[in-house]
């Protein structure tokens, strides 16, 4: 087998880092490794080639580039986790180098939506162990009424949201805040993140409303939960 080194030159290595800083990435997030390719031409004689390439991952995701020969192979793509498309010249390259930092870009700066919602399940089981399921205090119905309404505006002033989304988004609210007179404290805090699951889900918000409602809601939840706990563990 004959093994040819197809890995970038310095030269090819520094446009590339040009390429980073134009995107703004800090080039000390990605290194360099390479890969070795198999091919075998299927005629009378076999004869196969090994070819070494370059491949620059990103470090924290895992995400990388593959300088291939005749070819680029690259994740994420644009609306595949991974593209092989073929060159014929250096700037068909490049271009597919744009694409891959562009959607690189993206994907880095996208909430992860799932794991928040894993972290609020979290909150949840934790109170269901620690919360006494007793009724809420007049105080504290007024203060989560407050925080809710909080919530709410605050959502509907950050983001421009369509008029159905307001109103979905105000109805959930408010069948909370309604569901304090009836509910104990450990139920009600089940509820809470039932309701923002189905938030999520029905009403279609963009990444960035979803990943603030959930954030804005945890905080405004977890220390209220702390104290309830402590109180649990006084008696």
């Amino acid at each position: 087998m004959e093994e040819i080194d197809l890995t970038l030159v310095a030269s090819q290595k520094n446009r590339i880092m040009h390429l980073l800083r134009e995107y703004h990435f800090d080039p000390l997030a990605f290194e360099w490794k390479t890969a070795t390719r198999d091919e075998l031409f299927e005629d009378k004689y076999g004869i196969a080639f090994r070819y070494t390439v370059s491949v620059l991952e990103h470090k924290r995701t895992g995400y990388s580039f593959s300088f291939e020969k005749h070819k680029s192979r690259y994740s994420p793509g644009h609306q595949l986790r991974t593209r092989l498309e073929p060159w014929n010249s250096l700037n068909d390259r490049e271009e597919h180098i744009r694409d891959w930092l562009f959607n690189l870009q993206a994907e880095i700066n996208e909430p992860d939506l799932w794991r928040q919602l894993e972290q609020q399940s979290k909150v949840a089981e934790l109170a269901s162990r620690t919360v006494e399921n007793t009724p809420f205090s007049a105080d504290e119905r007024i203060y989560l009424s407050e925080q809710l309404e909080t919530i709410r505006t605050k959502i509907i002033q950050t983001h421009q949201l369509e008029t159905h989304q307001i109103e979905f988004l105000t109805e959930r609210m408010e069948y909370l805040e309604e569901a304090l007179n009836r509910f104990g404290r450990k139920d009600w805090l089940n509820l809470v993140f039932g309701v923002l699951a189905t938030i999520v889900v029905s009403a279609a918000f963009a990444p960035e409303v979803t990943s603030n409602l959930l954030a804005s809601v945890s905080n405004a939840i977890q220390p209220f939960i702390e104290v309830l706990k402590q109180l649990a563990t006084t008696q």
